[in-house]
């Protein structure tokens, strides 16, 4: 079970509110760090799944006043144990769906999906070298190192974010997540096709020849990883996240792409093509499904109806897009 403390600085006026909620949840372990004439700070230990109903709690009794301050970092263990309870027993809060009670609350996901849409030095050097990676380990038909370089390559967050950004109504962590998400698969496609203009390209290498066939298979592979990364990302179990890198391959397609093109092989290369569109689409269209059906979405009311408009939107686009795909595999 993950942990997480919460640190909460109140005013005075409402330190006894914020006191008496504290001692009424059941499941975190609280106490007064320090208290004044001018406020006091409380920290509280609790599982990651209730951190949410609990600072919305909180907001609301402090609601109009700047002086509220809360922190919330992940616990390692705490002494006395946190009991757990089973998930029948625990209070359900939804935007829609089943609830907030089996992930982390919407303030650690939206932190977490603003990492994954930045677009640092350190991002395109990741991008640049795992590009690389890729390219000799699919010239060279070594699995070893192919994954290693989906492993290296931070692409998953963007998408991440991009499916956060559309279930909280968000349009700069949107904008932010499609620039990052762009500007990663845009420097692995060039350096790719640069590979592939300078070094000799054999299509029938098996690690570039599965690559440029597309299946229904890999749509429903796509789907399920899709929906497994977006239940590790919102539970906090952030090294889950690996094996989705890995089944969810987003950056060996867009790679073998580039270098069937640069080498002039554009059929084989239109394959790469689908494959690298149909993991996007499917890992985006699983990650709003699965945080919509969790219930990610906005504290107020008012920010609600416009979240609930461009999930609607957003899932219809991935959806049109995935459908032309498959007409384009039936087709083809």
């Amino acid at each position: 079970m993950a942990l997480r403390l919460l640190e909460v600085a109140v005013a005075s006026e409402h330190e006894s509110r914020v006191a008496e909620l504290l001692e009424r949840h059941e499941r975190a372990t609280s106490w007064r760090l320090e208290s004044s004439t001018a406020g006091a700070v409380f920290h509280t230990v609790m599982p990651a799944e209730d951190t949410e109903a609990l600072m919305d709690a909180i907001e609301s009794v402090c609601v109009g006043h700047a002086d509220l301050r809360m922190v919330l970092v992940p616990a390692e263990a705490s002494v006395p144990h946190v009991e757990s309870k089973p998930p029948e027993d625990r209070p359900r809060r939804s935007f829609v769906g089943i609830g907030s009670k089996w992930r982390v609350s919407r303030e650690e996901l939206y932190e977490d999906a603003s990492d994954g849409a930045s677009v640092s030095p350190a991002f395109y050097l990741l991008i640049a070298l795992s590009a690389v990676v890729a390219s000799l380990g699919l010239l060279k038909d070594n699995v070893a190192v192919i994954i290693g370089a989906m492993v290296m390559a931070p692409l998953y967050g963007p998408n991440a974010s991009l499916a956060v950004g559309t279930s909280l109504g968000d349009t700069r962590l949107l904008a932010s997540s499609l620039k990052a998400l762009g500007m990663g698969l845009g420097l692995a496609l060039a350096l790719s096709v640069l590979a592939g203009a300078v070094l000799p390209v054999d299509a029938s290498i098996p690690s570039i020849a599965t690559r440029t066939v597309v299946g229904y298979t890999d749509v429903v592979l796509a789907l399920a990883a899709g929906a497994a990364g977006a239940l590790a990302f919102t539970s906090g179990r952030v090294r889950a996240l690996t094996g989705v890198v890995v089944a969810v391959a987003l950056l060996p397609p867009i790679v073998a792409f580039g270098l069937l093109l640069g080498s002039g092989q554009v059929s084989l290369a239109w394959g790469a093509l689908l494959l690298a569109a149909v993991n996007v689409i499917c890992i985006n269209l699983a990650g709003v499904a699965a945080f919509l059906l969790q219930g990610v979405g906005p504290r107020y009311w008012w920010e609600a109806e416009r979240a609930r408009r461009a999930t609607r939107r957003a899932a219809a686009i991935w959806v049109a897009l995935l459908v032309a795909l498959v007409v384009i595999l039936a087709l083809d």
